[in-house]
C-alpha cells in the first residue's frame, strides 16, 4: 500500500487524495496489475498522470514474468 501510493504520487497530478482514492479502487479488485488496467481506475486517474500510469502498467507487465502473477 505504501509503496503504491508513493509511486502514484511521483505521477504528475496525482497527490495524497488521489493516491489514497486510487489504491481503495485497486486494491479490491481480484488481480492487482487487471485492478490497474480496469475502465474504473482508469477513469480515475488525472488527465495529467495518464501517460505515467500507462507506463508504470507497461512496467509491471514487464516484470510479470520474472515474479509470476502480480498480486
Amino acid at each position: 500500500e505504501l509503496s503504491f501510493k508513493r509511486i502514484a504520487k511521483l505521477m504528475r497530478g496525482v497527490g495524497d487524495k488521489g493516491a489514497e482514492k486510487l489504491w481503495s479502487m485497486v486494491s479490491t479488485q481480484p488481480k492487482f496489475l487487471g485492478g490497474l488496467e480496469s475502465k474504473s481506475v482508469l477513469a480515475a486517474v488525472p488527465l495529467k498522470a495518464k501517460e505515467d500510469w500507462k507506463q508504470f502498467i507497461a512496467t509491471l507487465r514487464e516484470l510479470e514474468p520474472i515474479t509470476g502473477d502480480c498480486t
